[in-house]
């Protein structure tokens, strides 16, 4: 498979269709495939792309109203009643889901795959269709296999050293092994999910600009948007999973300075003005009249005010507002960043989980509030590795406040 995602030539005599098919053609080269269905125990295909048949060895013309066979008789048949009951618990909850289960080889022979799906909710609360994208996982899964043995071997090695410390080598190397599976799972993973979102984000970009002639049916461009949008977002969760282990090793280096509020704000503040617009929110920002300076890293400080920022967006009611402002702990020696917004608020119970990776503020699904909850606990390792914390406090139909806390910077001479 390809790193690089480069437009192949193309007549500017092609028609709209010929554009879309070459999207698809290109869409169905990589490991995986797009799709629409109806929701009904067949699964009953309304569109495909093209790599169904590099998975499963079936053309995608045989899907399409179960021209052939139905999607659901692809499905490993063990695993048809867990697809059946994640999808169903989504609906029902308005969430998307994300499942791993097997499908069956035109040869016969079941190979993992990844699903992440989402109902299409008209404006009127109408379930329209379903519609997702499927992966081949079957690496992934051989490397989870690695990675468990050499678990389970590192279990043995450190429960014999306990017994004798002629065993305290052979435990070092399993844990290097260990380490080393990790790494390689993690490469796999950025491989495997980057080259195909790349090439889905990259092409539906040229399609989008029409950079060799009109569409032409409005729907095209609607299809292009939402395959698009879709990538863009889960090229997001791919960088912040990476991220996140990435700060969770230790790997990531801070440098400490001086930092004043408007350092921190204003970028954070620029990096989200088109979301803060589109849902028609007022920002308030009281200014620091003191010139109060904290210490922390100011690449990282910005970062964890964008996820902060972002939530406080996602998950506030239109035309709400969201204020920013320093607080000052002088019997504490620090300062804090409160971010209050005027959405539904948490319950009590909840105000625990929600910094931990994959919690998420609100359960229910909707357009502007997706994602897998990660940017919370970004903030919350970015903020450890400068000696700050983060602080929650919300009441129900009122908002939430989030505040933000690092140490004053105190000159050093």
């Amino acid at each position: 498979m390809q790193s690089e995602c480069t437009a192949p030539p193309v007549s500017t005599s092609q028609s709209a269709q010929e554009l879309l098919e070459t999207f698809l053609s290109i869409t169905g080269r990589v490991e995986g495939f797009l799709y629409r269905c109806r929701n009904d125990r067949d699964y009953s295909m309304l569109h495909m792309s093209e790599g169904i048949e590099r998975l499963c060895g079936y053309p995608a013309s045989d899907f399409i109203d179960n021209r052939r066979r139905a999607f659901s008789a692809v499905i490993f048949p063990d695993d048809l009643e867990a697809v059946y009951t994640a999808v169903d618990q989504a609906l029902a909850t308005r969430q998307n889901w994300e499942i791993d289960y097997r499908l069956v080889h035109r040869t016969g022979k079941p190979l993992w795959v990844h699903e992440i799906g989402a109902g299409v909710i008209s404006d009127s609360g109408e379930l329209l269709y379903l519609e997702g994208f499927i992966i081949d996982i079957a690496r992934r899964k051989r490397m989870e296999t690695e990675l468990g043995e050499t678990q389970q071997k590192l279990v043995a090695a450190n429960a014999a050293m306990m017994q004798s410390l002629a065993d305290r080598e052979a435990a070092l190397a399993m844990t290097e092994a260990a380490n080393q599976a990790k790494s390689r799972f993690l490469a796999i993973m950025n491989h495997e999910l980057r080259t195909p979102l790349n090439a889905i984000i990259g092409f539906s970009d040229l399609i989008r600009s029409e950079s060799y002639g009109p569409l032409g049916n409005p729907k095209y461009s609607e299809y292009v948007r939402e395959i698009n949008e879709a990538g863009q977002t889960l090229l997001g969760i791919v960088n912040s999973m990476l991220e996140l282990t990435q700060l969770n090793s230790g790997k990531r280096v801070v440098q400490i300075e001086p930092l004043s509020f408007d350092q921190v704000q204003r970028p954070a503040l620029a990096a989200l003005e088109g979301a803060a617009a589109a849902r028609a929110l007022r920002i308030e920002i009281v200014p620091d009249s003191g010139a109060h300076l904290m210490a922390g890293d100011r690449s990282c400080m910005v970062r964890v005010l964008q996820n902060v920022l972002d939530n406080a967006i996602k998950f506030n009611r239109r035309e709400g507002t969201v204020t920013l402002a320093l607080e000052r702990r002088p019997d504490q020696g620090k300062i804090a960043i409160a971010v209050h917004d005027t959405g539904a608020g948490m319950p009590a119970e909840r105000l625990q989980e929600i910094a931990k990776p994959f919690a998420q503020l609100d359960g229910s699904y909707t357009r502007h509030a997706n994602g897998l909850g990660l940017g919370l606990a970004i903030a919350k390792a970015l903020l450890a590795a400068m000696s700050g914390t983060i602080e929650i406090d919300s009441t129900p139909g009122q908002g939430t406040c989030v505040r933000i806390v690092l140490p004053e910077w105190r000159d050093p001479a």
